[in-house]
């Protein structure tokens, strides 16, 4: 019997170090990548784990903004308005370096966020003109 639990967490601890190889990325947005990749190939378990990478280790704003949607849908994570809000207010401040920088994704995200009071004070004006930058950017979202 011992023997036969310890084969069974020896197979545990093995295939969850594999699993963690599989996640195997350098920085935030590299993580966010992969993880947008995957979702979009319909693995969105898997981007989930990228996603919680890329915000919880690098606090990347995308990979942080990405967790709120997952959870705001429940699209590849549970559906929980509270874990929502919560990834939403941490991505904030890194979604508005990013569209600082030029990122018209983020610019998007981040109108986004202030046109629903997602993590920060709703704000229908920021969230236009946040929308028209994404949109002069290129983020074709941006452009309705």
């Amino acid at each position: 019997m011992k023997q036969k639990i310890g084969k069974i967490i020896t197979s545990v601890v093995i295939s969850g170090a594999l699993f963690n190889l599989t996640l195997a990325c350098n920085s935030g947005e590299e993580c966010f990548k992969k993880g947008f990749e995957l979702y979009n190939a319909g693995k969105k378990k898997e981007a989930y784990q990228y996603g919680v990478k890329s915000c919880e280790k690098f606090n990347y704003g995308k990979g942080c903004f990405g967790l709120g949607y997952l959870y705001e849908h429940g699209d590849g994570a549970p559906k929980d308005m509270n874990k929502a809000l919560s990834y939403y207010k941490k991505a904030a401040s890194g979604e508005e370096k990013l569209c600082g920088s030029g990122d018209g994704q983020a610019c998007y995200e981040l109108g986004y966020m202030y046109e629903h009071g997602y993590g920060i004070s709703k704000d229908p004006n920021k969230a236009k003109k946040l929308y028209q930058k994404a949109c002069k950017l290129g983020y074709k979202k941006g452009c309705k």
